[in-house]
């Protein structure tokens, strides 16, 4: 290999390959003799601090560093918990805020969405798979629609499709804005982002459905380098 300043991004490229394939996989043993024996520390430890820091590689303790778990791949046409449990997988939620706020204190795309209404529950949470945080989720529904089943969503566990099936307002159709964004750092310290500066986020405004009437508007802060989004389009 290159003696050079640059010498550590071909190593960087090197293990990337090596997890991308599978021969790395998460929990492996990411010590220099079990990934790249002969290579040189330095430019290893450089290889591996980038990885850490794009977050395919996990610091699990000051000595240990193990491969992130697969992406969560979200089809799109479902509740978060019926995408991730029918993949084998464990998507859990943890409120940070629940509260019925007046639509004139939603933000902007909320209010022009839910003119018409008057108050909103809003549900600030985070999202996980398989323990790891996932995404932000700021959802917002008219109060009318679900009153009924308030106390289940004070809960806390509740499946936000089922409970507007119940109301009588099943999701039938989903629009999306979807694009690239830098988050703020509180979304990084939620996110458990905070010590991964090149971690991008991928923002979807999401309006929900049901025949022709708005039932929810969710505004979705996902980690870009934890999940794949899989639309299908019918042209």
């Amino acid at each position: 290999m290159a003696d050079s300043t640059f010498a550590w991004c071909e190593l960087y490229d090197e293990i990337k390959a090596l997890i991308k394939r599978g021969a790395l996989r998460a929990e492996a043993d990411m010590s220099l003799d079990a990934v790249l024996p002969g290579a040189d520390p330095e430019n290893f430890r450089k290889a591996i601090d980038r990885l850490v820091d794009e977050g395919v590689l996990l610091r699990a303790s000051d000595d240990r560093v193990v491969v992130t778990q697969p992406r969560a791949r979200s089809r799109r046409g479902a509740s978060f918990q019926e995408d991730y449990l029918d993949q084998g997988r464990s998507p859990t939620i943890r409120r940070i805020s629940l509260a019925m706020i007046p639509v004139d204190d939603a933000p902007e795309l909320v209010r022009q969405i839910f003119h018409r209404h008057s108050m909103l529950v809003r549900h600030y949470h985070v999202q996980s798979v398989d323990g790891v945080p996932h995404a932000l989720a700021d959802s917002f529904v008219p109060y009318d629609i679900v009153s009924s089943q308030w106390q289940e969503i004070k809960s806390g566990s509740y499946d936000l499709f089922a409970v507007l099936a119940t109301a009588g307002h099943p999701v039938t159709r989903k629009e999306e804005t979807l694009y690239v964004d830098t988050p703020t750092l509180q979304e990084r310290i939620d996110l458990g982002i905070e010590t991964m500066p090149s971690v991008s986020v991928v923002r979807l405004d999401c309006a929900l459905y049901s025949g022709q009437h708005p039932v929810e508007v969710c505004l979705l802060c996902d980690r870009a380098d934890l999940y794949e989004f899989n639309y299908v389009v019918t042209l």
